[in-house]
């Protein structure tokens, strides 16, 4: 798998999410394409949740917080 700096992987789920609009526009928003679109997103978001996001316990639970925070 591809290692992505920050400002890369926040520039693929912008064009991605870009294209899923796109898709939606044509296909709607259950349109096979959409969703493929959707599933990429996501799969983006989570990558960059994992290795940008570092979790921390709040009120006896996990929680996301930012390394900007």
């Amino acid at each position: 798998m591809h290692e992505y700096s920050q400002e890369e992987l926040l520039f693929s789920i912008n064009e991605k999410r870009q294209m899923m609009v796109e898709a939606a526009e044509l296909y709607g928003y259950t349109g096979d394409e959409t969703i493929k679109r959707s599933q990429e997103l996501d799969q983006l978001i989570y990558q960059y949740q994992k290795v940008y996001e570092e979790p921390v316990v709040l009120n006896g639970r996990y929680e996301r917080r930012t390394s900007d925070e």
